[in-house]
């Protein structure tokens, strides 16, 4: 059954790939869920409920999304696949006047099954990255791993 969202949005995220795993829930964003916070909104951006890593650098591509998980201690890595002791995120990405844009990120559970927030909507937990594609998420596009505490 699908969760609170239009599932036109997310057309791969059909009854048996997802579950939910939280309630709709406009306090946090995906960028906070992989980074493991359900405190504040990460985004680049000033104002209250809004929250960016100090040292990261500020815009919207994929670069700057980068360099604040960096903060956190993850690094680039070549693919998403599960690694004994790491965990890895995804961010995903859309072209926009050529450049990269950040749009998504999902964190890889210890099972190597992906764990997203949609948006405003609930968090789910999805077998496959291409779950969640969409045509306002496009693709995964980038992968970093950090030590599991």
């Amino acid at each position: 059954m699908p969760g609170s969202w239009d599932p036109k949005i997310f057309p791969n995220l059909v009854d048996g790939v997802f579950v939910e795993t939280s309630e709709y829930d406009t306090g946090y964003n995906c960028i906070a869920w992989a980074a493991n916070d359900t405190t504040a909104w990460w985004q680049p951006a000033q104002g209250i409920g809004y929250y960016w890593p100090p040292g990261a650098p500020g815009g919207d591509s994929i670069w700057v999304y980068s360099a604040a998980f960096g903060t956190l201690g993850y690094e680039e890595c070549q693919d998403a696949k599960l690694e004994e002791g790491w965990e890895k995120i995804a961010l995903y990405a859309v072209l926009r006047d050529g450049e990269l844009i950040a749009t998504h990120a999902a964190r890889q559970l210890q099972d190597g099954k992906w764990t997203s927030k949609l948006g405003d909507f609930e968090d789910i937990t999805h077998e496959n990255l291409e779950d969640v594609f969409c045509d306002d998420y496009g693709v995964d596009l980038m992968y970093m791993r950090r030590q599991r505490a």
